[in-house]
């Protein structure tokens, strides 16, 4: 009992930390503060107590190192070591070999820099070594010890890339395939804010609240890409589901585009019964992609809610092939072509929700494929 007792004590003794610990992992913009905020001041704090004499170069490479997600950092903080360490060389030699003068630093900065650039488009994450060989060719020692300024510069940058290192690996940290599924996750949101707009049965949605989602979803997608791109665990367990979930909402969000053209400028609903139509679309489709975004972000998915949804989306569709079976042939109207336009951009949009669903791991295909 007391064993109980006092792990129920610590757990609520951790509580506070662990909320204030998932809210920061929902909202990237607070998390990605807290971090550089803790590597700045950090890397301030032991160049200091380890007597650094340029600090600024450490700090600089440390927030330069800090990437938003593990694997990133970790991927990162080893290429712009690496590029460092040649830059110090190509730095060293410029100024050795090439002399210290106003034009001799030119022709020793334009070698290096070339020589940097040639290497950073074989190893992307190397061409920080540039900056670090601009660094000792433009800013010699007034003294004259070249070897001494252009170590002390390559031990302040090394203390800097290590801290920044750590605080990627260590505070709040997200890896990176996990920061690709929160990005993915949002686009589904803005896809879902797209619905909204596209089933609105009042036809006042403006292009501007269009563009906004619309550019928001790009954002996120574009993140994400750069995310699996991070990715070491998907480059070691060769696994394919981010980017089937990527391709299935890209599918989805060209879709939603497709159909604002063609329903755009049209009336889509005029009367009562497609109102209705639309609302109840409106409002299955936007729980469905609320549940997608949730799952794919992590979170454990209501099965029943799922269930209700997808019920619910079956009458919809009914509803929506009832209307296509009984449209009249003879006396075809330019408000039965729009609401014709509309009941088939339902039935795709049902097929990519449901392959999203799929590609997430929460689709029926999938449940069928659990083992009892």
């Amino acid at each position: 009992m007391t064993i109980f007792s006092s792990a129920g004590a610590k757990r609520r003794r951790i509580a506070p930390f662990l909320a204030f610990s998932a809210t920061v992992h929902r909202h990237e913009a607070v998390r990605a503060a807290i971090r550089a905020a803790l590597a700045t001041g950090l890397t301030y704090l032991v160049c200091t107590l380890l007597a650094v004499p340029d600090k600024t170069w450490a700090v600089i490479s440390a927030l330069y190192v800090l990437q938003t997600s593990v694997g990133g950092t970790v991927n990162v903080a080893l290429g712009r070591v690496m590029g460092a360490a040649l830059g110090i060389v190509l730095g060293l030699a410029g100024v050795v070999l090439i002399g210290s003068s106003e034009w001799l630093n030119l022709v020793a900065l334009l070698l290096a820099i070339g020589i940097m650039g040639a290497v950073g488009e074989v190893r992307p994450q190397m061409r920080f070594g540039a900056v670090v060989a601009a660094i000792l060719i433009l800013s010699p020692s007034g003294g004259g010890d070249l070897l001494g300024e252009a170590l002390e510069k390559a031990y302040a940058i090394a203390v800097g890339c290590g801290i920044g290192a750590l605080a990627g690996a260590f505070v709040f940290p997200v890896t990176a395939h996990q920061s690709a599924r929160n990005h993915v996750s949002e686009a589904v949101q803005r896809c879902g804010d797209l619905i909204a707009l596209a089933f609105d049965p009042n036809p006042h949605c403006g292009n501007e609240k269009w563009s906004q989602h619309h550019d928001a979803v790009a954002r996120e997608l574009t993140t994400a890409r750069e995310r699996l791109g991070q990715s070491r665990w998907i480059k070691r367990s060769g696994n394919d589901q981010h980017g089937q979930m990527l391709h299935a909402v890209d599918r989805l969000w060209h879709h939603l585009s497709m159909f604002d053209r063609m329903v755009s400028g049209g009336d889509r609903h005029p009367g009562e019964e497609q109102q209705e139509l639309l609302t109840r679309s409106r409002k299955a489709s936007c729980a469905y992609m609320g549940e997608l975004a949730g799952a794919i972000a992590g979170d454990a998915p209501d099965q029943s809610a799922l269930d209700q949804i997808r019920q619910d989306l079956e009458d919809v569709s009914r509803h929506w092939d009832a209307f296509l079976e009984r449209r009249p042939a003879d006396q075809f109207t330019p408000e039965d072509k729009q609401r014709e336009i509309v009941a088939f951009g339902w039935r795709q949009l049902r097929r990519e929700m449901d392959h999203l669903a799929d590609s997430a791991g929460v689709g029926e295909k999938a449940e069928d494929d659990c083992p009892n």
